[in-house]
């Protein structure tokens, strides 16, 4: 397996584990006050942008050419550390 291909199997793995989080955040929200309901999906919305635009950057880079793909990998794993931050301060507001 290439560096490419290990990066976006990393990364769909990354992604799956965010969806199983949205999940639960998305289950907790369901028992939440009203007033607390709107927040928690404030922050469920963003995060779910997030995931989507990770998402479409690992089918970019699964496209990419060998010489795109140094510029875009940088790119991936910026995005990466911001859904991940992303994910760990919307669940520091769910508790």
């Amino acid at each position: 397996m290439t560096d490419k291909n290990e990066f976006v199997e990393k990364l769909k793995s990354q992604i799956d584990e965010w969806n199983a989080e949205i999940k639960k955040m998305e289950a907790k929200a369901e028992q939440a006050t009203a007033e607390a309901k709107v927040q928690y999906e404030e922050s469920l919305q963003k995060l779910r942008q997030q995931r989507d635009e990770a998402q479409q950057k690992m089918h970019e880079l699964q496209q990419a050419g060998d010489s795109a793909w140094d510029d875009m990998r940088k790119a991936a794993e910026d995005m990466w550390a911001n859904m991940d931050q992303a994910v760990k301060k919307a669940w520091s507001r769910f508790k």
